[in-house]
């Protein structure tokens, strides 16, 4: 008995250790609930990447929500706020970052992995204000090889200051197995919470709705009265019963169920249209934000996997003293004037197998 008892205790410390979860590179581990890897609060002091919130490990296609509270602990730059980063434990990063930037690292920058974002801010000095104190609510969303990260940012102090920032990173290799967690720069993030989104519960209504025909029973019982008329003239229940039973069964179940079925082919246009992005790359690697010289040039190269053509919006006299655009043959040179900053915003037109797409590239001239 007594050594049945210690194997016993043998077997549960064994399984007490297996279950603690390991981190990368195919370790077997123990299920664990989504939000148990992220702690409450973190404060980051040092520079981007120096402490996160801890690895939530997602599997194939999932919808990660993060909501926090952000507090920079220095309003001077946009980039001292979270960040998020996607990985794959062995070096590859999605890194991201609050003020409309990220980039790819290691591995996924050179795999052909191409990262865009949307428009960003009208005014930095507003949001480095809001970033003070702001409520954030995340997503990180995957769907095969596309992840897109989702910034929704409302002021504490001013709700009416909102910001929303997308990016959208097209990756080549993507492991079935990514890891996902916050960071940042000089900020303070508390009451972190993690969770998948919660699924659409729609399905409720079709199978409701279908579900009342069940009442044909009730104009079965009609028929009872065919058992009544029979010591009476035939002609009478002959007619009366074959004519209730076979039309409201018919038109009711039928006409409802055919109808609304032939309407749900309707959500099939949605996937028709797929996602164009456009890619500024300088040399080789991929950038939303250059720097120039006063007098220099810098040559970009702009692409959309849409094979649309690309456009540039024609700068405003402010921003036409800082820097000269040209855009041809999709070659973006940009020439600086003087010192000062300027937004180049790109548009593609929709296609018939793309959506329209635009990206917002930043331009610093020293």
């Amino acid at each position: 008995m007594r050594n049945k008892k210690f194997l016993a205790l043998a077997m549960a410390a064994v399984v007490g250790m297996t279950s603690a979860p390991a981190v990368y590179n195919n370790v077997v581990v123990a299920e664990a609930a989504v939000g148990d890897a992220t702690v409450k609060n973190v404060s980051i002091t040092g520079g981007y990447g120096t402490a996160n919130s801890g690895d939530e490990a997602m599997t194939g296609d999932f919808e990660l929500v993060y909501t926090f509270t952000n507090k920079t602990q220095d309003a001077s730059t946009n980039w001292f706020n979270y960040g998020v980063e996607v990985h794959n434990g062995v070096g590859g990063f999605i890194s991201t970052r609050a003020d409309n930037y990220g980039w790819l690292a290691n591995d996924w920058n050179t795999d052909g992995s191409v990262m865009s974002w949307g428009d960003g801010a009208e005014s930095w000095d507003d949001f480095r204000e809001v970033m003070k104190d702001a409520s954030v609510k995340v997503t990180v969303k995957r769907e095969g090889n596309t992840v897109t990260v989702a910034n929704d940012i409302t002021g504490n102090a001013d709700s009416s200051k909102k910001y929303n920032f997308v990016c959208t990173c097209a990756m080549a290799n993507l492991p079935e197995t990514v890891y996902v967690h916050l960071t940042g720069e000089k900020v303070d993030l508390s009451d972190i919470k993690a969770e998948l989104k919660a699924e659409a519960e729609p399905t409720v209504a079709p199978t409701e709705v279908p579900a009342e025909p069940a009442t044909s029973p009730a104009i079965s019982t009609a028929p009872a009265v065919t058992e009544e008329p029979t010591t009476a003239p035939t002609e009478a229940p002959s007619e009366e019963p074959t004519v209730a039973p076979t039309q409201e069964p018919t038109t009711e179940p039928t006409a409802a169920p055919t109808t609304e079925p032939t309407e749900t082919p309707a959500p099939t246009k949605k996937p028709s249209a797929k996602k164009a992005a456009i890619v500024v790359k300088n040399g080789k690697k991929s950038v939303s934000a250059v720097s120039v010289k006063a007098k220099k040039s810098v040559k970009l190269t702009v692409s959309v996997n849409s094979k649309a053509k690309v456009t540039a919006a024609k700068l405003s006299k402010k921003d036409a003293k800082i820097a000269k655009v040209t855009l041809k043959n999709n070659k973006l040179t940009v020439k600086g004037l003087k010192k000062g900053k300027v937004t180049i915003k790109l548009s593609a037109k929709k296609t018939s197998k793309y959506k329209a797409a635009t990206k917002s590239l930043k331009v610093t001239v020293k």
